[in-house]
């Protein structure tokens, strides 16, 4: 009784211990990044304070990219001085280079660009204030973004806010607008004829109108799957012997190919990201039969595998058809990497759930009908080949761990190789190989040549397959990685807020463009529907059904709930290894794109889309966090009910009539 008593002891001193630890760990590292958003000069993070606001001019955010420019506010605001001050003092911080006058008198010049605008900095007032009126303009340069102001003298008794005056040119003033309040958002035509657009009244459509619409035909269908899979389900019931993740599978293959084959000729031509340039890319490579360097055009930082592959079917298209149905063909790759994606998710899910039938439809369901898996695919780009090489890697490092007898160190070089070849953005899957092979071996990290052996195989081969491509770069700009932020040109809003990543529900409610609102709508927007309208900032706007598409904002909230809670717990019908895995792969990519987020404060920053490869991932989560629910047939047959809708819902939002 007594030894027990200590060991219960021993236990739950070793638990606090650890617990302590991992405390002291995660508020250190915590505080490090706080510290370093906060006094980083490249981290345009405009953080409120009770002292003052930060003002800018009102003009309304553009959409589209714009060119490197330089812009000027003149910040202008009127004051009285009742007595003369004996001292004061102005605390300032602009964004960027500031030049302070009061009363005419010049008193600081345009700060050097390299000073740090994030430190305060403060002038001396006393000797150009008067007793009566006074006047004090600051005026603000900034590039490739919005000048704007913090500023507060207690002395003289004003601070930045909406009572300052801004203008352009200092003629023409109107007030001053603190950068927290809402924007209005210039898209072409003004959206104050959103009622006089048939185009704009349909992406303009809310969620809840959209879902109410098509509610009865849903109702339909949950009480329909629902009433089957209680009757027909359970063990050994008609679905669980004759209804398989395989024939599931093949269902979804059939589905995706009807969609992928009706639609290859009702696409606009040029619908999707940046198209136009990744044309270019194509064409030059075909035009020149080498490859371009990363200043010659747009797109051409991009890394190159994409586009050879696609110089073929380019160069046929062109010998037996005409350059718009040559385009058309070209839309090929990305439906075929569409497909293998489908494949990817079912060989997932049947290794993961190897023992639950159920899981494995689940699984192989989500992986068929995440949306941007199917909107992506039906556009001209290099994101689906990278998001399928990308699952390939983590679909062969799964299966690691059910299959220890085999080692696929070469397999996963292999393709983490042509990853690396497809987008720069695979370099994240390095850690995660890491991870992966630690997770494996099973072993203390103290044992370090079983599990560095593997490692060292598989990026030995990445570098023989993806090297040379990141020391051209290196040679040519001295660079061995090279994105869009090389490129002199910017986008609103051009500098962050805090509330940018602490908000969240406009994606709930309108979803189109709803990523001007912040990180994690711009994200939900992306993943679960085409959010970005496929990069259209102006009519016509993709041939999607709309009041269908809307809907998924809404039906998608519970496989949103069951990704949360997949790491809210443990599960014992998943290997655990498997799901720190795939826990440590999603948080990788997710800590990325706010890094990129911050750092490049453009609205195009945060797409859901750059996480394709994640599939599997997002397949074993998902299921993973609704397999409490999976355990009882009412639950059960709830979540089958709910995702037949919401499959239809996604089938039926991006098939073109």
């Amino acid at each position: 009784m007594h030894m027990k008593e200590n060991s219960l002891i021993k236990m739950t001193d070793g638990g606090i211990r650890k617990f302590i630890l991992y405390a002291i760990i995660i508020i250190s590292t915590l505080t490090a990044v706080f510290y370093w958003i906060l006094n980083n000069p490249n981290i345009y993070l405009l953080t409120p304070d009770r002292n003052a606001s930060w003002i800018r001019l009102p003009e309304p955010y553009i959409l589209h990219a714009r060119t490197g420019s330089e812009s000027q506010t003149v910040f202008y605001r009127k004051f009285n001085i009742d007595k003369v001050i004996d001292k004061s003092a102005l605390k300032l911080r602009a964004f960027k280079s500031p030049s302070v006058l009061v009363n005419g008198r010049e008193i600081s010049s345009f700060s050097n660009v390299s000073d740090n605008w994030k430190k305060l900095k403060i002038y001396d007032l006393t000797s150009a204030l008067k007793k009566g009126d006074n006047e004090i303009r600051i005026i603000v340069k900034n590039r490739n973004s919005h000048p704007a102001i913090w500023a507060y003298c207690r002395e003289a008794g004003f601070s930045t806010d909406s009572k300052w005056h801004a203008s352009h040119d200092g003629v023409d003033w109107i007030h001053a607008q603190n950068v927290t309040d809402p924007v209005i958002v210039r898209i072409p035509p003004p959206m104050a004829i959103v009622g006089l657009s048939s185009e704009f009244t349909k992406i303009s459509m809310s969620c809840k109108d959209a879902f109410l619409s098509i509610l009865p035909f849903l109702a339909v269908i949950f009480a329909a799957v629902f009433f089957l899979t209680l009757s027909a389900g359970g063990r050994n019931g008609i679905i669980d012997r004759y209804c398989t993740a395989s024939i599931i599978r093949f269902g979804i293959l059939a589905a995706y190919l009807a969609l992928a084959i009706n639609n290859i000729f009702k696409t606009p031509v040029l619908m999707g990201f940046d198209v136009k340039s990744h044309i270019a890319y194509i064409r030059y490579i075909s035009d020149n039969m080498s490859l371009p360097l990363a200043n010659q055009g747009w797109e051409f930082f991009q890394a190159p595998l994409f586009y050879i592959i696609s110089v073929p079917v380019f160069k046929l298209g062109i010998v037996f058809y005409n350059y718009d149905v040559t385009l058309r063909l070209l839309h090929i790759i990305p439906l075929i990497c569409g497909l293998i994606q489908i494949e990817i998710g079912y060989r997932t899910m049947k290794i993961v759930f190897n023992k639950n039938n159920n899981l494995q439809i689940f699984g192989t369901l989500i992986c068929g009908i995440i949306p941007m898996n199917i909107y992506m695919s039906q556009t001209i780009g290099n994101e689906h080949l990278a998001g399928v090489l990308t699952a390939m890697v983590l679909y062969f490092c799964i299966k690691q761990h059910y299959v220890s007898d085999k080692d696929f160190s070469i397999a996963i070089g292999i393709f983490l190789g042509l990853a690396l070849l497809a987008k720069v953005s695979s370099l994240l899957l390095i850690p995660v190989v890491v991870i992966n092979y630690i997770l494996a071996s099973n072993v203390s990290l103290k044992y370090f040549k079983s599990w560095m052996r593997p490692v060292f195989t598989s990026l030995i081969i990445a570098f023989l397959i993806s090297g040379w491509f990141y020391i051209r770069n290196y040679l040519y700009f001295n660079h061995f990685v090279i994105g869009g932020w090389w490129l002199d040109w910017w986008q609103d809003p051009g500098f962050r807020l805090i509330s940018h990543f602490t908000s969240f529900g406009t994606s709930l409610v309108h979803p189109a463009f709803s990523y001007i609102e912040g990180f994690w709508d711009a994200l939900y927007a992306t993943f679960w529907l085409d959010g970005y309208l496929l990069s259209k900032t102006k009519p016509p706007f993709p041939p999607w059904n709309y009041k269908w598409m809307f809907s998924c904002a809404w039906l998608a909230l519970p496989a949103t709930l069951a990704l949360i809670f997949s790491f809210c717990k443990s599960f014992n019908n998943i290997s655990r290894p498997v799901l720190i895995l795939s826990r440590s792969a999603f948080l990788l990519y997710l800590s990325a794109m706010l890094y990129i987020y911050l750092t490049l404060p453009i609205f195009s920053t945060a797409k859901a889309t750059y996480t394709m490869g994640l599939m599997p991932v997002y397949g074993i989560l998902i299921t993973t966090g609704v397999s409490p629910l999976m355990k009882y047939r009412l639950p059960e047959s709830a979540v089958f009910g709910w995702l037949a809708c919401f499959g239809i819902c996604v089938y039926v939002s991006y098939f073109i009539i």
